[in-house]
């Protein structure tokens, strides 16, 4: 049905556009205060490991598990943003003062490595796989699980005890790489 007015002077026609856009954004406002909001948080996480400052930032997405079961064996996944203020010693592997992307790789259908790529990747870009960190890693899905992506820099437990480690969750995976 098509709307059909008549207006006497310009000056009403301009009253009613102005009246029908405030009616729509009202509406448009009433009903996105109805959705439940979901938010996504920019955070990070610092840690004293000797005398480096080691800083991880990243973003509280939702997990969607039906996307994680399409990774492929073989494929990189960026999950944050580390900086690393000293040199640190993890196992045979010394990683330099500087900023990385800390990512994951599958291995297979339950395992899992943490990699650190060298600078900071961009949203869709892909790391030079030959520059990759292979970090010691601890993957598990008998750790609970959470709805949104987590990272923390925690203590590392079973093959990593004794050992600083980035902690990532995302559903009911856990994966822990050691940076010390």
């Amino acid at each position: 049905m098509i709307e059909s007015i008549a207006f006497r002077t310009r000056a009403q026609q301009e009253e009613y556009l102005v009246k029908k856009s405030l009616l729509i954004l009202l509406t448009a406002g009433l009903v996105m205060s109805l959705v439940p909001a979901h938010p996504h948080m920019r955070k990070s996480v610092t840690a004293k490991l000797g005398d480096s400052e080691v800083t991880i930032q990243y973003f509280t997405a939702p997990i969607n598990m039906d996307h994680v079961g399409e990774v492929g064996v073989g494929d990189f996944r960026r999950g944050a943003n580390l900086n690393i203020g000293g040199d640190l010693k993890a196992g045979a592997t010394t990683i330099a003062a500087g900023d990385y992307t800390v990512g994951c790789i599958r291995n297979g259908e339950k395992t899992w490595t943490m990699v650190l790529s060298p600078g900071k990747l961009g949203r869709g870009e892909s790391p030079d796989k030959s520059q990759l960190i292979n970090l010691d890693s601890h993957f598990s899905t008998d750790m609970g699980s959470v709805e949104h992506v987590t990272f923390d820099i925690s203590p590392g437990s079973g093959s990593l005890s004794g050992r600083a480690a980035v902690v990532w969750r995302f559903g009911d995976h856990y994966l822990a790489g050691a940076i010390s």
